[in-house]
């Protein structure tokens, strides 16, 4: 039987084990995952266990990628409600690949899934192999 200190310790995530839930997810409009697509990459992936912080940086398969956003939000839902809750999700593209505009949009609108649990089931719906 766990002891009280055991059932509440904190335990350490690595880049493998995001990679692991997310690399599954499906292209809205390709027949294929984002890991095969080469969207994301266990490199991508940044931990910071201390500070519980991850980032991902994803990469669209074409510049200026129409589904960017949704990719981005399929990302941070499905870490959101993979990861313990201590942690803090950051999901960007590269920078040479986005518009400054939509850089400002996919921040407002993660802000906004991250406050409105609702909004969170939207998005399993456009993306039914998030869950």
């Amino acid at each position: 039987m766990p002891t009280v200190v055991e059932e509440y310790a904190v335990e350490p995530i690595d880049q493998q084990e995001v990679f692991d839930h997310v690399r599954d997810i499906k292209d809205l409009e390709h027949p294929y995952s984002l890991e095969e697509l080469k969207v994301i990459t266990e490199d991508a992936i940044e931990i910071d266990d201390q500070q519980s912080y991850v980032r991902i940086t994803f990469t669209p398969t074409v510049e200026h990628c129409s589904m960017a956003t949704i990719i981005g939000l399929c990302l941070r839902v499905k870490l959101l409600r993979s990861l313990p809750s201590r942690y803090k999700v950051d999901i960007r593209l590269p920078l040479d690949l986005m518009h400054p505009s939509l850089q400002e949009m996919i921040l407002q609108v993660c802000h906004i899934v991250s406050e409105i649990p609702s909004i969170q089931s939207v998005v399993l719906l456009v993306n039914t192999d998030i869950i």
